[in-house]
């Protein structure tokens, strides 16, 4: 079977979704399946293999859009309606030239305008991540002619299936991980020698955007690091230059070390400095609370550390009081509760990690694209 992924994202890029998408396309190849991922825009001077570490076995085809970021807010939907344009004038050329049997594979935006292509041409099968308030009728439209919905939580797929009344068969597939690559043989000692951060302190770790997304938590992490003991230091890693500089103006800083964006290769040596990883993600927010499913908390799982999260439902359907240390979301006090909690117990801590870690190993990339290919499979052969 081919496989054709279309994604409306800039290759490569900082953000998770851009990881997400490159690595479902290598582990969709591994299983067999003939790939090709539709993008519309490729910085050719960067391999966007090297740079998220995934292997060459699937190809990149870059289809221009219109965009201009000069226009601002119209930039968007400029950029979208020329992608999607060339897109499904490109899916019709292939389906005049080639026999083989295609399946579309796409996620966000990218399905408002593919609704012709489920009807008449080829089946499509639409991942998505955060349920759409605007237009939220035209998508469950375009929903009810794919061939499968996935879903990232289990609340989102419940939602689509009772609330909704989607017609279309939903699958529930949560974020994974690499397994492997969190799982570096270097101690704790030599990461932290190695990255020049002090092998004395009890290191609290969060990886991620500081603000792109305001219920990341990262506010809440900063308030509660000034209620830790001296001798803890918080490292937030994935901050943009001017997110740094505003922590820096805003906050002491005195037990907190900021580390710009890293490739994602680098992130295991980072996790393994840690003594406590968090994921202090916020209540208030319906992506936060209903719909994420945050690539770092797999790959917390898989470093075999300590994990600290918001008492979210998104985060819930993944771990419990079993598998990690739970705080009350936007509560910065009882964070660093928690966080010292996570430490005070050596013993209960690497209990907690090594079930997470255990865990882990059912959130495979690997196994989430054979749970997928099995659902379409059983969609087109239903």
């Amino acid at each position: 079977m081919k496989l054709i992924y279309i994604a409306n994202i800039r290759i490569p890029n900082e953000r998770a979704h851009s990881l997400q998408v490159m690595k479902m396309c290598e582990v969709f190849a591994s299983l067999g399946h003939e790939v090709e991922l539709i993008v519309p825009y490729l910085d050719k001077k960067t391999s966007p293999f090297a740079y998220y570490g995934v292997g060459e076995t699937f190809f990149i085809r870059n289809i221009p859009s219109l965009g201009n970021p000069a226009l601002g807010k119209k930039n968007y939907w400029l950029n979208s309606l020329s992608f999607a344009f060339f897109v499904n004038i490109y899916l019709l050329w292939i389906k005049l030239t080639t026999k083989k049997n295609i399946v579309i594979y796409t996620r966000g935006d990218s399905v408002l305008f593919l609704g012709l292509i489920a009807k008449f041409v080829w089946p499509i099968f639409w991942e998505t991540h955060s349920k759409p308030n605007r237009l939220l009728r035209r998508y469950l439209s375009f929903a009810n002619k794919a061939c499968g919905v996935i879903t990232v939580t289990d609340f989102y797929r419940r939602e689509l299936e009772d609330v909704y009344k989607l017609k279309t068969k939903v699958l529930w597939a949560p974020d994974g991980v690499t397994f492997e690559e969190m799982n570096i043989s270097m101690s704790k000692a030599d990461a932290r020698r190695e990255l020049l951060l002090p092998v004395d302190k009890k290191i609290v770790l969060y990886t991620g955007s500081f603000y792109t997304y305001e219920y990341k938590g990262v506010d809440i992490l900063l308030a509660a690091a000034v209620l830790l003991p001296s001798d803890y230091l918080l490292v937030l890693i994935g901050g943009t230059r001017p997110e740094i500089e505003k922590i820096e103006r805003e906050n002491n800083t005195t037990n907190i070390v900021l580390v710009p964006h890293i490739s994602h290769i680098q992130v295991a040596k980072y996790l393994a400095v840690a003594d406590v990883l968090v994921l202090p993600n916020k209540k208030g927010d319906e992506t936060s609370e209903k719909y994420t499913s945050p690539m770092k908390l797999f790959e917390y799982m898989a470093a075999r550390r300590p994990i600290v999260c918001s008492d979210l439902g998104s985060l819930k359907e993944i771990l419990d009081e079993s598998s990690a240390y739970i705080f009350k979301a936007n509560d910065f006090k009882d964070l660093a509760r928690v966080i010292i909690e996570s430490l005070d117990d050596v013993s209960e801590a690497d209990r907690r990690a090594e079930r997470a870690f255990e865990l882990s190993k059912q959130y495979t990339w690997l196994k989430r694209a054979e749970n997928i290919s099995n659902f379409i499979n059983s969609q087109l052969f239903k």
